[in-house]
């Protein structure tokens, strides 16, 4: 049975009303204030990483600092950060609140980016979803802040062979380049409760489309998706069993 740490909903309200101390943007140059950053891998990835770039709003050169809150995450996997130095692995559940040494607060200068913030996670082999918070906040005033939420989504290896409903599965073209996105299915025997859900890069379901028994190719229409990172999942009862990253791009 899987065992999830949840975070206090006590610290959930810490942060309602954060100002926004520094922009954070992720590779794309998405502004992810306040939002949830996604990242998908597999059982077999021995580490999953998201990147941000950090740029201090306004006033004058300062330290800041920061901290994680881990907020949901599956026993056995590990999880550490980079923010002026890099740490070492954590069990999860050793550290729920991690904050960064003192001495290793960041000074940033306004409007200049800084590059030097990573959140990894260590699935150790198992499938599921963990979240982690991360707040930066000024060292001369700790109430001055702006967070985001990290979620790592891992799933089995391959789909589900159990029952052998699917065996194939890939996306082309892959980036689009103003095409139609074609998402490549083998279907045999049954398909009870079998879907392809298509998530954008922060986690949110765009569409859902059902698996059937002669399913073998599903089309999704340039014009239905904007240019962007997306995910294409194949789910059974909405629990992920195998995930294909694609690109939407312009001609």
């Amino acid at each position: 049975m899987k065992h999830i740490i949840t975070l206090s909903a006590v610290f959930l309200l810490c942060f309602s009303g954060s100002a926004q101390l520094v922009m954070l943007h992720d590779t794309q140059g998405n502004m992810v204030n306040s939002q949830t950053v996604v990242e998908w891998g597999s059982v077999a990835d021995p580490l999953l990483t998201v990147h941000l770039e950090t740029i201090l709003t306004n006033g004058p050169q300062r330290p800041v600092n920061m901290r994680r809150y881990e907020m949901g995450v599956d026993a056995g996997t590990e999880n550490y950060f980079c923010w002026g130095v890099c740490y070492g692995p954590q069990l999860a559940g050793d550290m729920p609140e991690w904050n960064a040494a003192a001495q290793h607060a960041v000074t940033l200068t306004p409007n200049t980016p800084v590059s030097n913030f990573s959140g990894y996670h260590v699935p150790n082999g198992i499938a599921g979803t963990s979240t982690y918070r991360f707040v930066w906040y000024d060292v001369g005033n700790p109430v001055d802040t702006a967070w985001v939420d990290i979620q790592f989504r891992t799933t089995g290896v391959g789909i589900d062979e159990a029952n052998g409903a699917v065996g194939a599965f890939g996306v082309y073209p892959n980036p689009s380049a103003g095409s139609d996105v074609q998402i490549q299915l083998e279907v045999s025997g049954a398909v009870n409760e079998l879907a392809v859900s298509v998530y954008n890069m922060l986690g949110g379901r765009v569409q859902i489309l059902p698996i059937r028994s002669n399913t073998n190719r599903i089309v999704l229409p340039a014009a239905q998706l904007s240019p962007g990172v997306y995910f294409a999942s194949v789910e059974r009862a909405g629990a992920a069993l195998a995930t294909k990253r694609f690109v939407v791009t312009g001609r």
